[in-house]
């Protein structure tokens, strides 16, 4: 049999799918890290497996993230690119490549018709990579090609995305490597648990290459007997060596340009963040000031309605003493027509039966002259009160009529600050989600103020309506007590 190494490499940064696909221009072949691709081969290549990690993400991942996005009741907690979630994450493995190869560039260069060579080995990595991913379910292969295009060994390289199951936190199941390795059985610790994983992969490896007369053979253990052919490997391996650190020095190009980017990226979003920062403190400080407002026109609402409540209690207590003058005003009528009744009656005996004496008529006269006294007195002091009844209700008409135009006034001032406070609600929402609050607690004062202005108006309309026919009735009494004072009948 003949001895060759196998290399099992694997790598959670550096991949390059456009590299494994031969997916270049004309210019990139031409770029020192492709220079040791024979462009004249690559269609002896095996390309075993080409999905966009996008669309594999999706099949994966889409159940358990629109499972996990209907569970959040925060908007700002839902995720709506699992794989650019995971590209930022530092604990998850967005994707790992492994590199598996069969001999090294001295080995081939001794084998006569090397080509066909190749192509069986080829062939064979080929079917391992189909039965690794039926090994391992929960290391999903999206994109795998075996190359034969190369001055080198053929190897294979194939990318998996891991599949770990059994998370309580987060997505139900999440790209983790080590976690997918422990869901198939393998529990050791650290490092330990790759290198266990590499020799079952190499074992496996070395089994399906005997069947090719290739025995595995242990890097390191053969001994150099020819300089010049050591001479001749150690400028191999420096041309090897250099090719790689030109590639490695393209990734790392390449990261740097990443990492400035996204610092800029970061640096931008920190200076929209301050801004941001400072509108929320200036939409604060302004929506205090008008709570501020708000509670000083509610006080002011609450010291009219307490003054308006005093105003009702005086106005119950002056209904009360008209009620009471009303009543000795109709005693009144009835005592003035029974002098009326008594006068008459003097007046007819007068007529008919003249006093014999002096003495007698003058005592008539006087008795006359005290009922007239005492009628035209009672009738005076009535006419006063009612005077001044009328100027009292007046002024407490007149009072009312200020507090309501006060009522108004505060009431539009309100309606001011309502649009106002509005505008900012408004912009508050824009700027903080979280400010939900204020909002209810303007909502209170506003249903509060509504209240006081439908108070307001219901006495403004009915109360002083009551009070106006009020006047009107004492007006009219006032009338028909003056006519009554000037028909007294003639003694």
């Amino acid at each position: 049999m003949v001895q060759m190494s196998i290399s099992f490499k694997t790598s959670t940064k550096m991949t390059s799918i456009k590299h494994n696909n031969r997916d270049l221009t004309e210019e990139e072949f031409k770029q020192p890290q492709h220079q040791h691709i024979d462009q004249d081969k690559i269609h002896e290549n095996i390309y075993i497996k080409q999905e966009p990690i996008k669309e594999a993400y999706e099949k994966i991942f889409g159940s358990a993230l629109e499972e996990y996005n209907s569970k959040q009741t925060r908007k700002d907690r839902r995720i709506e690119d699992y794989f650019q979630h995971v590209k930022k994450s530092k604990t998850l493995d967005l994707q790992r490549e492994f590199i598996v190869g069969i001999g090294d560039k001295y080995d081939w260069d001794r084998i006569k018709n090397s080509a066909e060579a190749k192509r069986w080995v080829g062939e064979k990595l080929s079917e391992y990579v189909e039965e690794f991913q039926q090994r391992h379910p929960h290391l999903y292969i999206y994109n795998a090609a075996v190359h034969l295009d190369e001055k080198g060994h053929p190897h294979a390289h194939f990318n998996i995305i891991p599949i770990a199951e059994g998370y309580k936190k987060g997505l139900s199941i999440q790209p983790s490597f080590k976690k997918a390795l422990q869901n198939e059985g393998n529990f050791e610790k650290g490092r330990h648990q790759l290198r266990v994983f590499k020799e079952q992969e190499v074992k496996i490896l070395s089994e399906k290459m005997k069947s090719l007369g290739i025995e595995r053979k242990l890097v390191g253990t053969n001994d150099i007997k020819d300089m010049r052919e050591y001479k001749r490997l150690v400028r191999e391996l420096e041309k090897e060596k250099e090719a790689i650190s030109e590639e490695v020095h393209k990734h790392r190009e390449q990261a740097l340009d990443e990492l400035l980017e996204v610092t800029d990226e970061i640096k931008t979003n920190r200076e929209t963040l301050s801004r941001l920062k400072d509108s929320i403190q200036e939409k604060r400080e302004e929506s205090a000031q008008l709570s501020l407002e708000g509670e000083k026109t509610l006080s002011e609402l609450s010291n009219l309605q307490d003054r308006v409540k005093g105003l009702e209690s005086e106005k119950r207590g002056l209904e009360s003493k008209i009620e009471a003058k009303s009543g000795e005003l109709v005693r009144l009528d009835e005592k003035i027509e029974q002098q009326k009744s008594f006068l008459n009656d003097l007046s007819r005996a007068y007529a008919l039966n003249p006093l014999p004496s002096e003495k007698e008529r003058s005592y008539f006269f006087e008795v006359l002259e005290k009922a007239k006294k005492t009628i035209t007195g009672k009738i005076t002091f009535d006419f006063d009160f009612v005077s001044q009844l009328k100027n009292y209700i007046h002024s407490v008409n007149e009072k009312i009529q200020g507090l309501i135009s006060q009522n108004i006034l505060l009431r539009r001032q309100l309606e001011i600050k309502d649009t106002e406070l509005g505008k900012v609600k408004f912009d508050l929402k824009l700027a903080e989600a979280k400010n939900k609050g204020f909002d209810d607690k303007f909502k209170t004062y506003k249903e509060k103020a509504d209240i006081l202005d439908k108070l307001s108006d219901v006495l403004s309309e009915k109360e002083i309506e009551l009070l106006n026919d009020r006047i009107i009735a004492l007006e009219s009494s006032k009338t028909f007590s003056v006519d009554r004072d000037f028909q007294r009948p003639e003694l």
